[in-house]
């Protein structure tokens, strides 16, 4: 399992906000310029890695390890 994160953390976060308004921390944070390439984004990295899309309501999603 070496290279997995814990269930519960955030996997990774994409946000139509500035960089100055998000930061992740350890969590990679993906900067997005409009809704669509967000849903884009979020839906190809859910596939990819196995992950739940969580939507903030405030313009940011939650990537979550299922």
């Amino acid at each position: 399992m070496s290279g997995m994160q814990p269930s519960g953390h955030i996997y990774a976060i994409v946000t139509l906000k500035s960089p100055s308004e998000v930061q992740g921390g350890v969590s990679p944070v993906f900067y997005v310029k409009s809704q669509e390439e967000q849903e884009r984004l979020a839906m190809w990295i859910s596939r990819i890695a196995s992950v739940a899309v969580h939507d903030m309501q405030d313009g940011t999603w939650l990537l979550i390890p299922i």
